[in-house]
């Protein structure tokens, strides 16, 4: 092997072991936040500031902060890709509670006149909607709990929900083969496919 491939070869394992050592040592910091009257602010955060793979719209755009039972907003910084832990629990009274089940279930995307609407979840303990369950731990979805008028609306990416949540609201949940998209694993509402599998959350119309 010639001297000058034997150096290109020795500068490339020198620079895979540099980065992987970079990642292993990397401090992935948690950060927290919880003031609900920032509650719009971290949402359009996350919905349009963020590398989050979705927009969110199964979370109310506005809330009462006195029927509020639990919220948090964790972010865990990453070289590669942030990871994101939103979610909200609300209690009702019954009109509002109705009226927001309506809403939850009227929820669609539409781009180029094509339509994808949220996903009911079956033989759940609770009703359940999903609009992200990817199969790549991104998952977005709420649970209704029509006995005591609440709601659990969730995002996850990468996150690890199980010490944060009680472990009926975390979503343990494989989308039907009839209903995943034409080149996923799973379903995500936001993404639509072009014929080579590219995939589009940009650029359409909210609905």
């Amino acid at each position: 092997m010639k001297k000058s491939v034997k150096i290109i070869l020795l500068i490339v394992a020198i620079l895979i072991v540099c980065t992987l050592l970079i990642l292993f040592l990397y401090k992935k910091e948690v950060h927290s936040y919880n003031d609900l009257d920032k509650y719009e602010e971290y949402l359009y955060k996350l919905r349009y500031e963020s590398d989050a793979q979705s927009r969110l719209f199964i979370f109310p755009d506005k809330i009462n902060k006195d029927k509020v039972e639990s919220f948090e907003y964790l972010v865990k910084d990453s070289l590669l890709e942030d990871s994101y832990l939103f979610y909200i629990i609300i209690n009702y009274d019954e009109k509002e509670f109705n009226k927001e089940i309506q809403r939850i279930k009227d929820i669609k995307r539409v781009y180029n006149g094509k339509n994808k609407y949220i996903l009911k979840a079956e033989n759940l303990k609770y009703e359940t909607y999903i609009t992200i369950c990817d199969g790549m731990d991104i998952y977005e979805y709420v649970m209704i709990d029509n006995d005591n008028k609440k709601i659990i609306y969730v995002f996850k990416q990468l996150f690890n929900a199980n010490n944060k949540l009680n472990k009926d609201y975390v979503l343990n949940y494989i989308v039907p083969r009839e209903s995943r998209d034409k080149f996923s694993s799973g379903y995500n509402m936001y993404y639509f496919y072009d014929e080579y599998g590219i995939g589009y959350m940009e650029g359409y119309e909210d609905k």
